[in-house]
């Protein structure tokens, strides 16, 4: 599960090169603001998730493997 395309840049490279390197993988386009529903739909369908490390705790049913390849994301906030 990845966020859908032209959403995230980093994403969309992450994407293109699973697809490049490994085409018989099946991704499952998500929303970009997924919730605690996303990670319950992983564990119960033991789906693979691709997100942040500030998620690793999340849930209990879940192992966070990180990525071979190191990835920064930029994070930003929104002050209404």
């Amino acid at each position: 599960m990845i966020i859908k395309p032209g959403i995230s840049p980093i994403y969309d490279e992450i994407r293109n090169k699973i697809i490049s390197k490994y085409p018989d993988i099946n991704i499952i386009d998500i929303n970009p603001y997924y919730d605690i529903s996303t990670f319950n739909h992983c564990a119960e369908n033991q789906d693979i998730l691709l997100s942040l490390e500030c998620w690793k705790n999340i849930h209990p049913s879940l192992v966070t493997i990180p990525l071979k390849e190191k990835i920064l994301s930029s994070l930003w906030y929104c002050y209404c």
